[in-house]
């Protein structure tokens, strides 16, 4: 039963994605830990429902908050951070509005409604020991946990970097599959 519905996850992405050069897969392994990571770039948010259920979580919350109503450039991935995970985290980005809006935008990595972390676009940058605004929108993400507390962060700029706080083993790990994911979409994007 686990593999079937592990795959059903998994179909969400494969069923109007796969052809498209708009999807990644890939695997980590940090020898003790183990997980695959299906992500899906540039898609309309009317074209995706999240999980079996359109009245999941996700979907209900995508709805209320309007998250990626109208825009065209989504990016969605699946970290099943374990083998035995049967549902995966969902990260959930809209980066039009990252750019757009980067002091009022809030994306989501979330398993349920109480395992999750927000994902907010960094726009401020160091240079010389002073701290400026950029004015290009955002040049990263922090992940914050359920209490506001940052425990991860990318920069998308240059090569692109990654920052993970000091946690346990399994949340760091989750947060650099997610890190990772939010590198990659250049790729496919």
């Amino acid at each position: 039963m686990g593999d079937h519905v592990r795959q059903e996850w998994i179909n969400i992405i494969s069923v109007n994605y796969v052809d498209k050069k708009q999807t990644i897969h890939y695997e980590m392994n940090s020898g003790s830990q183990q997980s695959e990571v299906y992500c899906v770039s540039r898609f309309n948010a009317q074209d995706l429902e999240i999980g079996a259920s359109p009245n999941n979580i996700l979907n209900i919350a995508m709805d209320i908050m309007g998250i990626g109503g109208r825009s065209s450039s989504l990016y969605y991935a699946q970290i099943f951070a374990s083998p035995k995970d049967e549902r995966p985290w969902q990260l959930v980005l809209d980066n039009q509005a990252a750019q757009a809006l980067p002091d009022r935008y809030v994306g989501k990595l979330a398993k349920s409604a109480s395992e999750y972390y927000t994902i907010v676009p960094v726009t401020k940058v160091e240079s010389k020991g002073k701290t400026g605004n950029t004015l290009l929108g955002a040049i990263g993400f922090e992940f914050r946990n359920a209490e506001g507390k940052t425990v991860a962060a990318v920069s998308l700029i240059d090569k692109g970097m990654v920052y993970l706080g000091k946690t346990t083993a399994e949340e760091r790990f989750l947060l650099a599959n997610a890190c990772t994911a939010l590198l990659l979409q250049e790729v496919i994007g």
